[in-house]
């Protein structure tokens, strides 16, 4: 504790992660002989790939960083995470932005290559549209591990310019694709567990 915050830098998260109340994977269950219900108590919240934090902390090992998101706070593996520069912070925030309407959509490289799956009401700096594709700015990391922005294409059908119109048919489309999901406690596996089906139920809508 006397050395915190020890640390004090933006960054941006990889790949969708769990955010720990510890830095550590391993589970902590008010009940261990019943592991049948997933209730791990170290799991404070699930976090999409390519969400901004600030990061206070790290460990010794280097291997976890205590970060803020704009939700929640706790543990995130290091590997799951790039610092970013000044330069960086700019170009996501100008704006527009594109909204992800179908829950696991793949983001998916030049190359083919899917490197994420981005969750229902995910939204990403927008470059450029056309009748029926969107060409958006994702976040990569470098061979040093630093940040970089990387131009990808994904069809209409899947995102929409944010915030979507908050209409009676939009908000039904949204809540048809939230239908039937498996609970997650904390967000767990990345599920949903009561709050983040409600943020993500409303953040097309941007709020």
């Amino acid at each position: 504790l006397a050395s915190s915050p020890q640390e004090g830098f933006p960054a941006i998260t990889l790949r969708n992660t769990d955010l720990r109340v510890l830095p550590t994977s391993d589970a902590h269950l008010s009940n261990p002989d019943n592991c049948t219900l997933p209730f791990d108590n170290m799991q404070n919240s699930g976090v999409a790939a390519n969400t901004p934090i600030f990061v206070t902390q790290v460990t010794r090992d280097k291997k976890w960083v205590l970060s803020e998101t704009h939700y929640a706070m706790g543990w995130l593996p290091a590997s799951h995470i790039a610092p970013v520069t000044a330069n960086f912070v700019k170009e996501w925030e100008r704006g527009p932005y594109a909204v992800i309407t179908k829950d696991k959509t793949p983001i998916v490289s030049e190359a083919g290559k899917v490197i994420f799956k981005a969750p229902l009401g995910s939204f990403f700096p927008k470059i450029q549209e056309d009748n029926t594709s969107m060409q958006l700015l994702i976040a990569v990391a470098d061979n040093e591990g630093k940040a970089f922005s990387q131009k990808v294409l994904i069809t209409k059908e899947r995102a929409a310019s944010k915030p979507l119109p908050l209409t009676p048919a939009n908000m039904a489309s949204i809540a048809n694709e939230l239908m039937n999901e498996p609970y997650g406690w904390g967000g767990l596996d990345q599920k949903r567990d009561c709050s983040s089906t409600l943020m993500d139920l409303f953040a097309p809508f941007g709020i």
